[in-house]
Formats: structure tokens, sequence, C-alpha cells
């Protein structure tokens, strides 16, 4: 068997991480006591799990494998997947939108694959440890987003089933990546970067036949193991929305009915967990009810169920205790204002591999010319051959540079800058050798000047905007020099637009 690999070439080291925290005795003792011990609440919750577990499988001996409620912790003591989450409410509005939130932990946090694909982990850290470390697996990740997620007000459940290959190895070489930064007007916006796909049906099969993980003979490595984020709609989300899916290790938003997923065994909230019983490899994602009379099974019966049923029954015909999890047993997460303006820790650098895309993502003041983000457009599949490359810089550029896109294969490029800059410089174009247009903002020049547009060592027009002289335009046509400059008498050189030669005016109009 082949160990598992991620296209960035990582593999699971979260056993090893786990054996060095239980060897630090500054760990252990820095560590809370509910981290290393389970309480009273805690004792009864593991309980009806075992005697849970053992009646479903007696009767489904199919979900054997399929259960994952009680993982260890970093510690080595058995936790309840409900009480790992830990509702955070960060205090960051940048990240109370849910696209935001899954982009920042999907770039925040490193990913690495599971130890085995076919099972999940035995091993489940606390969303803290986990944000310490700076890296994960899917469980991981999923975990730590639905905290933010649940904090900020949504529905959010995390998801235990199966996934492609090329999910769970995060290889987006065949998958179409379009950059929200252009747009098609004439000045560059930068709009959210909700990536909500369509038509996901046709990328998984795609990618069925390109990833490496399908290309493998090993069959554990083609239908892996995973885990992701469900959210459901209710008062948070934007009126009309329906039912998403979010791709921790992405970022990536999916529809129900056009995920690439392939089964789900399992999900849970701080409130319950609930197990599909259905035999199925397949599911229909249209409706996830979690309902019984549609394949689901509820691990713990909560006390407001019962209450409910008592009030429209006169009795309760169910023979389980009533018990609801215990209070999540992590600390207060919490990410220090460095560390999230800082966004990509260790390195400062993220790069995504597309179809004939390549984007990199830098920390501020990481890229010395200011970039933040730079997307690289390819013409062939293995990323050789540039043929457009758009980046995006900060706010603490001295000129106020925004956006600059850069086609090499033409030698052009194009600038775009905020407003009250250095030089009130609006847009510039140019193409090497050929030709220049720089446009400014007439406010914030004396001369009114708005825009010049030069053809190298053929003319050059200047537009004017409230000039004080109602001067509107001047378009100065040029001649190239062939004799001496000494014999220039009584005609005005200007240096030629490429530095070639120099030029003389023939006419100004």
């Amino acid at each position: 068997m082949h160990l598992p690999v991620t296209v960035e070439g990582r593999i699971c080291n979260k056993r090893n991480r786990c054996q060095r925290l239980a060897r630090c005795e500054q760990s252990l003792s820095n560590a809370p006591l509910c981290y290393k011990e389970n309480n009273e609440m805690e004792r009864i919750c593991e309980a009806i799990v075992n005697d849970c577990w053992q009646k479903n499988v007696k009767q489904s001996p199919h979900l054997n494998q399929r259960l994952f409620v009680m993982p260890h912790n970093e510690f080595g003591v058995p936790k309840c997947v409900c009480s790992t989450l830990r509702p955070t409410l960060l205090p960051y509005p940048a990240l109370y939108d849910s696209s935001d939130c899954s982009s920042f932990v999907a770039h925040f946090l490193e990913y690495e694959p599971l130890e085995n694909p076919e099972l999940p982990p035995q091993i489940l850290p606390s969303p803290s440890q986990v944000l310490e470390w700076g890296i994960g697996d899917c469980f991981d990740l999923a975990t730590v987003l639905a905290s933010f997620l649940i904090g900020a007000g949504y529905n959010a459940f995390v998801v235990y089933g199966k996934a492609p290959g090329w999910i769970c190895s995060r290889d987006r070489s065949n998958t179409q990546f379009v950059d929200n930064i252009l747009t098609k007007k004439p000045e560059f916006e930068e709009i959210a970067d909700l990536e909500l796909v369509i038509n996901s049906k046709d990328i998984s099969s795609q990618n069925k036949a390109s990833s490496p993980y399908w290309n493998s003979s090993d069959h554990l490595l083609k239908d892996c193991v995973h885990c992701w984020v469900l959210v459901r709609s209710n008062s948070r989300c934007p009126p009309g929305s329906a039912d998403y899916f979010i791709e921790p290790s992405t970022g990536r938003h999916y529809q129900l009915l056009n995920c690439p997923y392939l089964n789900l065994f399992a999900l849970w909230n701080p409130s319950n967990y609930w197990i599909r019983t259905t035999e199925k490899d397949e599911i229909d994602y249209a409706e996830v009810s979690l309902e019984e009379v549609d394949g689901w099974e509820s691990m713990f019966l909560n006390r407001d169920k019962i209450g409910n049923q008592s009030k429209n029954s006169s009795e309760c015909t169910s023979d389980r205790m009533p018990f609801d999890p215990p209070l999540s047993w992590v600390d207060h997460l919490s990410i220090s204002e460095t560390m999230f303006l800082f966004k990509y820790p260790k390195e400062g650098l993220r790069n995504l591999l597309y179809k004939k895309k390549k984007i990199e993502l830098f920390s501020e003041g990481m890229e010395k010319q200011g970039i933040i983000k730079r997307t690289t457009s390819f013409k062939d599949e293995l990323l050789m051959c540039p043929i457009e490359v758009v980046e995006c810089f900060g706010r603490k550029t001295e000129d106020n540079l925004h956006l600059r896109v850069r086609c090499p294969q033409q030698h052009s490029f194009k600038e775009t800058y905020l407003p009250k800059n250095k030089h009130s410089l609006k847009e510039w174009v140019e193409i090497s050798g050929e030709r220049r247009i720089i446009t400014w903002c007439s406010k914030g020049r004396s001369d009114g000047l708005i825009s010049s547009r030069e053809i190298f060592g053929k003319e050059i027009t200047y537009e004017f905007n409230d000039h004080r002289d109602r001067l509107a335009r001047i378009h100065v046509v040029m001649i190239w020099v062939e004799e001496d400059k000494s014999k220039m008498k009584g005609r005005l050189l200007f240096p030629s637009g490429d530095g070639n030669n120099n030029v003389v005016v023939q006419s100004i109009r």
C-alpha cells in the first residue's frame, strides 16, 4: 500500500505530533484538566455511545466502520466529537461571512491526508491545538471551520463520508478556476472569492481520469474517507438560499445536487450525532432531513425533543435515556491579530495549482513589491508557458498601485492605481516598443491633464479637462531624424518612447 500524499507532497504526521506533545512535560502541565481526563458527564456519554454502537452493529453490521463518535484527543483521552466542536465568534468582521471564513481556514491551516485513507482517524485533536500546530487533516480542518461557522450563527454540521481521491489529495489540476478579481468593467474591482461550483459532476468525472489517486493501482487510494462541512439554510443565510457543502481543504462551496462527494455516513453538531443507517452506496443530497423515515438515526435523545413529544402525546414511546452531549471540553478558540493579518503562517506564502493556472498568495509585506496575490495563466497544462500574469497589490505600496496585468509573450502590461496616489495616476497601459496610454485623475493635477496616448516614434496626443486656457487637446506628429543633429537648426528634438533614436516634431495640431 502506498502512503497517501497530497499534491503538495505532504503525508500524515499527526501521530508523531501527538507523541511529541505527550512527551513534553511543559505541555502536559499547562494543558487544562479537561484535556487530560473525562468528567462524569463525559463518562456517561461514552457509556451511551458504546451501548448504541453495539446495538447498531448487531442490527446493521455494515455500520461497524462507519461510526466515528469517540476518537482520542491529542492526549489519548476519548472525547465525543460533538463536544470537540467549540462554537467561537472571532473578533474579526471580515470572517463573519461563510465564504470568507472558509477561505481563511483553508489558507491559514496546512492540509495533510489521512493516515489510512480507508478509515477515519483514531486521533481528533482539539481545534485549539490544530490552530497552534497550523496543520491538520480533513477532520481537523472541518472541526475548526464548523466551530467558527456555528459561532457566527450558521447552522453548520461536520460531515463524514467518502470522496474521490482528487478531493482528498487536494488535486486541482483539472479544476477550472475563474479569478474574480478581474471584471468586465473599465476599472478593476475585487469581489468576494466565493467559488460556487455548478457543474461539479462533470469536474468530478474529469478529475477521476487524471488524478494520481485514480490512476493508482492501489484500491485504497480511489475512494477515500473524507470529512467536510454542511451548512443548512437558516435566518443567518440570505432569504431563499439553499443548503450547501463546504470543502475545508480548499474553501470551495458546492451545491448539494452538484457536489463531487460519493457517500455520506454520519454528521454531527454540538447538540447531536446522526448516523445514516441505509446500506446504499449513494445518497440523495436533495434533502438531508436527518429524519428516521429517510434513513437517519440520532445517537442521543435530546431533552428538548422529549419535551416536545410530551406536549404532543401523553406518553413517550422511546426506551432511550434522555441525554444531551456534554458541553465542549475545548478552550475558547482564538487567533491573535498578528497571525490573522499574516494569513499564511510559517512561510507567508500559499501556492495553488489549477488547470492551466497557478495562484500565489502572499502575506502582507512578504513580497518586496507589495504583491498579495499573483495569478498566472499558462498555455499548456504542464504550466511551462505563461500567457498572462495578474498581480494584486496591498495597500502599503508607495504609489498606491492596485492591480497589474502582464502578458509576457506580447511584452505588454496594464497597471491600475487607487485614488489619491502620489502622481494622480489612474491607469497605465503599455506595449513595449509600440505604444503607451496613461490616464490621470484630472482633479489631482494642476494642468488638468487626463490622458496621454503615445505611438512611439509617430505621434503623441494629450487630452485636458478644465484647463485654465480652455485647452482640450494637443496632437503631436513626429518623423524619424535621418540627418545629423547639427543640421537640425530651428527644430525641436524629443526622445522616442522606445529609447532607440531621437524624433523631430513635424507639425503640432
